[in-house]
């Protein structure tokens, strides 16, 4: 598992490096998410990822594969045009 400590970068970082990570077979856990919109975005690859913490709305959007958990509260929108995975 490879942790991203998200309190330093901004969303574009953040979904790219989840990307990166799950495209090299990596399961993923972003820590300190300060309760951000839009994370976990377009993930079309079978993978797990975690979320340490609250997150905003349209979290774990536009899917197809990933199993997601969220350690925390989600805002409106959770799992938009979702097509397979689980949250």
């Amino acid at each position: 598992m490879v942790d991203i400590n998200a309190r330093d970068m901004t969303i574009r970082e953040i979904n790219t490096r989840v990307k990166e990570l799950v495209n090299a077979g990596e399961e993923v856990r972003i820590l300190d998410p300060q309760a951000r919109h839009n994370l976990v975005i377009a993930v079309l690859k079978e993978c797990k990822i975690t979320v340490e913490g609250s997150v905003g709305y349209l979290c774990a959007s536009l899917l197809d594969g990933p199993d997601v958990t969220i350690n925390g509260n989600a805002g409106w929108a959770l799992g938009e045009n979702m097509m397979s995975g689980r949250i």
